[in-house]
């Protein structure tokens, strides 16, 4: 039952990251993004690859042993336990530094994790769908077999 919400639950943090990093960018030439939206937006993307990887443990389970799709898998799996740490470290990084030092630019530096979680998570999202598709694993395709 949980795998069912991984498809769900994965899109948030591949939009989130995106969505701070594309506002981190804007935000200099867009008068009403405030400079804390981006950092607010990188944090729920943070929270939300939790989740992610919970429920992608989850699906995990219900997915055979082919030795192609084990290799997939490892990478994808590798991939998206990097995404939730680094999310994670660097969520209370910024945080503590901005509540540390208001004063401070952080601009450059929340561009590059930005950037770098951005592509991570575009990365890890390129195996997932190698997978879902490669391997006809998607939750309609499970219900369409079992009838």
């Amino acid at each position: 039952m949980i795998m069912d919400f991984h498809p769900f639950l994965i899109h948030f943090p591949i939009s989130f990251y995106f969505l701070a990093f594309l506002f981190e960018i804007l935000r200099y030439k867009l008068n009403w993004i405030n400079e804390n939206t981006p950092l607010l937006i990188f944090i729920i993307a943070s929270i939300f690859s939790i989740f992610s990887a919970f429920t992608g443990d989850a699906a995990k389970l219900n997915i055979g042993d082919s030795d192609k799709i084990i290799v997939l898998l490892e990478n994808h799996e590798g991939m998206g336990t990097l995404v939730t740490i680094f999310g994670l470290i660097f969520s209370f990084f910024l945080l503590y530094m901005r509540l540390k030092y208001p004063k401070k630019k952080l601009s450059i530096i929340k561009r590059l994790i930005f950037l770098l979680m951005t592509l991570m998570v575009f990365y890890t999202g390129f195996l997932g769908g190698k997978i879902v598709h490669n391997f006809d694993i998607t939750y309609i395709n499970k219900l369409e077999r079992y009838n």
